[in-house]
């Protein structure tokens, strides 16, 4: 994938922690940048299919959910039971 450069201002303390991060890391400075970015939209691109989720999903549970739920709690005591010592 081709590499775009760009230019970034941020506090010089910050610039300076990310600096002996990428050292300690033994990544350049700029791949630390772009993982650290990377990172940043990943986490926001969940964030966003969570809340498209629990939007969906609001409300209170219709019969099939409840169904399911019930079924599901009556196999975790079969094997919950079933696993004791």
């Amino acid at each position: 994938m081709p590499s775009v450069k760009t230019a970034i201002s941020m506090p010089e303390s910050t610039f300076r922690e990310a600096d002996r991060l990428a050292k300690r890391m033994r990544i350049p400075r700029s791949r630390f940048f772009a993982q650290a970015v990377e990172a940043y939209v990943r986490r926001w691109k969940d964030r966003q299919i969570m809340q498209r989720l629990n939007e969906v999903h609001k409300g209170p549970p219709d019969a099939e959910d409840k169904a399911f739920l019930e079924a599901s709690h009556r196999l975790l005591a079969k094997l919950t039971e079933r696993d004791r010592w």
